[in-house]
């Protein structure tokens, strides 16, 4: 009787485990028609300050979104000019409209797919609004920038998964300034060199990585870097948040020893 049930539960885990590669091969199969390098553009509303200003050209908006991947801008008087992307969210999109579009590479992520998103633009474009929230710095509220949600995301995945395999995080918190990279949870002053292995990639061995269980720790990992961050001047900085995730399936008696797989993902503010 013993040994029925083991040699059953060993054929429904089986079975199991080749749904679970049948989803993760579909997932990655769409993301590619996607596309693996996708171009978003976000056209901000304009501010309070720009509306009360005297100067009435601030008083009105110069870029449009016609549609979801297609954006007008006045060059000057009579000159619209027409830009396409892979996805345009207009000035009354909010943070989780474009949370929503990304929602599907924090699971390739937990997948074991690596994954990069970087805001680019320039200064008071809107940049730290759509990664961190409207205060640039992390919190639970309604405007929850991007960095939270996919954090948020992150332990939902994990939770839901925590009987396939056992997962850890980690999480970095780096800045780029004067072509300088600077450890923002370790010592700031410290020296790094960028280095390129067969195994790794390009990656900074010296960068100091910290263990996470829970969001909460994140949050608070993340806002000390962000307290840690170089008093920009003249020149423009990056900062990223990087995440680590190691996975190793379970190894009960009656299981197949599950593969251990390990994945990166960068979400980069370019200040």
């Amino acid at each position: 009787m013993f040994e029925e049930r083991k040699q059953m539960l060993d054929s429904l885990y089986i079975r199991f485990k080749d749904e679970q590669r049948r989803r993760r091969a579909l997932h990655n199969q769409l993301m590619e028609i996607h596309g693996n390098i996708r171009v978003h553009v976000r056209v901000r509303p304009l501010l309070q300050s720009e509306l009360r200003s005297k100067n009435v050209e601030l008083h009105t908006a110069v870029v449009h979104c016609t549609d979801t991947q297609t954006v007008h801008a006045l060059a000057k008087e009579d000159d619209v000019r027409e830009f396409e992307f892979d996805r345009a969210f207009g000035a009354e999109d909010d943070n989780e409209r474009v949370f929503l579009e990304l929602q599907t590479l924090v699971t390739s992520f937990i997948d074991g797919y690596n994954v990069c998103v970087f805001a680019y633009g320039q200064t008071g474009s809107g940049k730290t609004h759509t990664m961190l929230g409207p205060d640039g710095v992390l919190k639970v509220s309604g405007a929850d920038g991007v960095v939270f949600r996919c954090t948020d995301e992150v332990f939902k995945l994990c939770s839901e998964r925590q009987t396939e395999c056992t997962t850890e995080l980690s999480v970095t918190v780096v800045e780029i300034y004067n072509d300088k990279i600077r450890d923002l949870i370790g010592d700031p002053e410290e020296s790094h060199q960028v280095v390129t292995t067969g195994d790794h990639g390009v990656y900074v061995p010296s960068l100091h990585s910290t263990n996470v269980t829970t969001k909460e720790e994140v949050i608070e990992l993340i806002n000390h870097g962000l307290a840690s961050r170089a008093k920009v001047t003249e020149r423009r900085s990056c900062h990223g948040f990087h995440f680590d995730v190691s996975q190793v399936g379970p190894h009960r008696s009656w299981q197949i020893a599950g593969a251990h797989t390990s994945s990166h993902t960068l979400l980069a503010d370019e200040a």
